[in-house]
């Protein structure tokens, strides 16, 4: 198995508002706080760009793993393909910290995540753990 790590950089903004800000991730909310009212808290899109891993076989599995994230997952798309629910898997069922999709077959050459979060309490949704590809070799 081979981890590939998508820290940075990514964008984020809030979907009432058009503008992108760079950010890190993981996010843990001190770094990139902002006045609450340039980023309400309810609804945010996270993106970032990646290349195809090298080397993938025939027989090649890749997941999309999101670690950890504060609020919850609306909707993850990978060049502009939502990833069905059926592709997820919760690796942790007590906690559902860990999430993955398989994604082998939406890559391309050059790719797109898309992450969307949404909160309904006072803490800012945000990806507060790695976002990762797997790579297992069958």
């Amino acid at each position: 198995m081979h981890t590939i790590r998508l820290r940075g950089p990514w964008e984020k903004r809030a979907t009432t508002d058009g503008s992108w800000r760079r950010v890190r991730v993981p996010e843990t909310g001190m770094e990139t706080e902002v006045a609450t009212d340039e980023m309400p808290k309810t609804e945010v899109t996270y993106r970032r760009r990646f290349n195809l891993p090298s080397g993938l076989g025939p027989k090649t599995s890749v997941f999309l793993e999101i670690a950890r994230q504060t609020g919850q997952l609306v909707e993850v798309r990978i060049n502009q393909v939502q990833l069905a629910s059926e592709s997820r898997q919760n690796l942790d069922a007590a906690t559902t910290e860990v999430t993955r999709y398989d994604v082998r077959d939406k890559l391309s050459a050059h790719n797109l995540v898309e992450i969307e979060l949404v909160s309904e309490t006072a803490d800012r949704p945000r990806l507060s753990g790695d976002v990762r590809l797997l790579i297992i070799e069958s």
